[in-house]
């Protein structure tokens, strides 16, 4: 009999996606990466969706073209799907030194 996993699909996807960007971000943009990926996380925090996509580069567009449906999903997965009323990061775990 095969085990259902705890977590959705989408769920896990969303937040790798997050993970992917915020990765994108920082080898697009290796000079000024900590504060552009500060601030996509900062307005992700606030569910500032579409300050956060607008810091996305081309790469991860190309994968949400639409502001729109990134906005809406973003906040339908952290805001409705997931219940989340706080979020964290540590950029530090992500910047070469």
């Amino acid at each position: 009999m095969r085990r259902q996993s705890k977590i959705p699909i989408g769920v896990l996807t969303a937040i790798l996606m997050v993970l992917a960007a915020g990765a994108c971000i920082i080898f697009l943009f290796p000079s000024g990466s900590k504060s552009v990926v500060e601030d996509f996380y900062e307005y992700e925090s606030e569910a500032e969706f579409g300050k956060s996509w607008d810091l996305l580069s081309s790469e991860m567009k190309q994968r949400f073209p639409n502001r729109a449906d990134y906005v809406q999903n973003r906040s339908h997965v952290f805001l409705q799907h997931m219940d989340v009323e706080t979020f964290q990061y540590d950029v530090s775990l992500f910047l070469r030194k």
